[in-house]
């Protein structure tokens, strides 16, 4: 049950995508991130620690999300530009959230984007596949040994 579960969770993490920021050291670690749409939250509910977490979608809490317990009580915040900029957040991880421009948008306005894009594999360490996307979003918000942990469970 338990190799399910991680498995399980395992495929709805990383049929989100893949990362595009390098692994952040424990000095450069952000400590005000905003998830903009549902598969964001669930990267980062799953591998920040709760006083890194700035705010969520609101997708966090309905009842399809995976991690809605980690998000209760957590702000969450529309994934318009005015919303997630007042909040001055030093990193932004997104899938699909804020539309087709709002990853560019961030980063011409100074905010790091963690771009999640999708999965095409559940084997190997290709670009897309899933080891490879949870190995680098968990390293985008400087937690690569988590990632690597669930990787070796998935495994």
């Amino acid at each position: 049950m338990i190799r399910l579960t991680v498995f399980v969770l395992a495929l709805t993490l990383a049929a989100c995508g893949k990362a595009t920021l390098p692994e952040a050291s424990e000095a450069e670690r952000p400590s005000r991130i905003v998830s903009l749409d549902f598969c964001a939250d669930q990267y980062l509910l799953k591998f920040a620690d709760p006083e890194q977490i700035l705010a969520v979608s609101p997708d966090a809490v309905r009842e399809f999300s995976f991690r809605r317990a980690e998000a209760a009580g957590v702000p969450t915040v529309r994934p318009l530009a005015e919303d997630v900029i007042l909040l001055k957040p030093d990193l932004v991880v997104r899938s699909y959230g804020g539309g087709p421009n709002a990853g560019a948008f961030f980063e011409r306005a100074g905010i790091p984007v963690l771009q999640v894009g999708w999965a095409s594999s559940i084997h190997g360490d290709d670009i897309s596949s899933i080891p490879k996307i949870t190995r680098d979003v968990a390293a985008g918000l400087g937690h690569g040994d988590r990632g690597e942990a669930l990787v070796q469970s998935y495994q």
